[in-house]
This record gives C-alpha cells, structure tokens and sequence, in this order.
C-alpha cells in the first residue's frame, strides 16, 4: 500500500492517506526501508478525550443507529473507556453489537465493555508487552499493585 501511495504522489495525483495506530507500531512503521516517504507525514497523536464528550458522541452514535440507550447507560460506557480514543470505538462497536435487537439493556453494557477489554488487551496490551524486556516487566509488575513513582516527590 505505501508502494502504491508514493507512485501517485510522485505522479502529482490527487491522494490523501490517513492511517491510525499504536505508536509503536506506528513508529516501526515509519523507520520501515521502504515506506521513507511517510517520514514525512505529519503524525497526530491523540490524545484522551474527555468523559462527557465521549458521553455526547456515543448518544448521537446511537440514537443515528436507533439503538436505545439510557442515561445512565451512556454514563457507564463512556466512563468505561477512560477517555482512551481505541477503547472508545470498542466499547461503543461492542455494545452495539450486542444491543442492536432491542436496545442496550446493563446486561448488554457490562457484556460489551468486557469484550472492549478484551480485545484492547489482545490487540494493544499483549503486542505492547511482548516487546520488553524481561527486566522492564519486573519492572512493571513492582509497580502495577498500587501507586507508584519513578522519581522521588517534588522532582516530578
């Protein structure tokens, strides 16, 4: 695909190519031999975006599907996803799929929001993890129970 895209722009043809991804992979991406072009491509990394926004996207998303969804509902799956731009399309695809006979019931939510997860771990999670070194999980692992630091207070 990056092939074929830098033919048409070296040809002067009208072409816009957007694209998303894990940074990471982005990145691997970008420092690929045969993909230079994209280096100069502006990247725009996104960030969280806030609850309440999310709340208002995912009810027009709904209500344009005529999949009924309550308040409290959208609350729950909007806060669901922290405001991470990946999760909010899983939780809101998911939902929906689960939910598009007769509404999104809290049944339907908690299943969806559950797959979301899953899937944000198979997807992003586990390919991130699978890159670091065994002294980097340790690492991870130390500080994943509770509130941790990597500097001391006042120097952060």
């Amino acid at each position: 695909m990056a092939a074929t895209v830098q033919h048409l722009v070296r040809d002067s043809l009208p072409i816009a190519l957007v694209v998303a991804g894990i940074p990471k992979a982005v990145s691997d991406l970008l420092n690929d031999d045969e993909a230079t072009f994209l280096r100069r491509a502006d990247p725009i990394v996104l960030a969280d975006v806030p609850v309440a926004a999310v709340k208002d996207s995912m009810r027009e998303t709904f209500r344009g599907t005529g999949v009924s969804i309550g308040e409290e509902q959208l609350r729950a799956a909007a806060e669901a996803t922290g405001g991470y731009p990946f999760l909010i399309q899983l939780v809101g695809y998911h939902v929906w799929r689960l939910s598009k006979e007769s509404g999104v019931t809290d049944e339907t939510l908690a299943r969806g929001v559950e797959a979301a997860r899953r899937r944000l771990g198979s997807m992003v999670l586990a390919t991130t993890l699978a890159d670091l070194s065994d002294v980097a999980r340790t690492f991870l692992l130390k500080m994943a129970p509770r509130p941790s630091r990597t500097s001391p207070p006042g120097l952060a």
